[in-house]
């Protein structure tokens, strides 16, 4: 008696599972669209400031929305790269922001340690938000 075994198609995607492969790939995408949106941003807070007569308040203000709003874009962007997790990878961009934050202030501005703390809450919430967002 001869058995026909049903052998899986090679070329066939469905048999491939898809876990977690693109963890790294999230944090990259998602880093790069804070960076491009937090860029695109300021300068459009620049020029505001610039060209009008916004007090330094208001812009203080403005510079932590546009924060808040590239945090959500950057976490967004992550959790669109994977189908699932968008929370951790959300946290993941936010805390690779803050590292990043943390270097460059360090070197350049002298910030207190307060703010240093509020900031990077806000972007480690805004970023873990928006990747809970992104997660088709």
């Amino acid at each position: 008696m001869k058995k026909n075994f049903a052998s899986p198609k090679i070329g066939n995607k469905s048999n491939i599972k898809k876990e977690g492969g693109g963890t790294l790939k999230a944090l990259v995408y998602g880093l790069i669209y804070f960076i491009a949106v937090l860029l695109v941003l300021s300068v459009i807070l620049s020029l505001a400031f610039m060209y009008s007569d916004i007090s330094e308040t208001t812009v203080h203000v403005m510079y932590i929305a546009v924060l808040l709003v590239a945090s959500l874009m950057g976490g967004f962007k992550a959790g669109r790269k994977c189908p699932q997790k968008g929370l951790v990878h959300g946290f993941a961009v936010g805390i690779a922001v803050c590292v990043l934050a943390l270097i460059f202030t360090a070197v350049t501005v002298d910030i207190s340690a307060y703010e240093a703390v509020i900031k990077s809450l806000v972007i480690m919430l805004a970023t873990s938000i928006g990747g809970i967002i992104g997660v088709k």
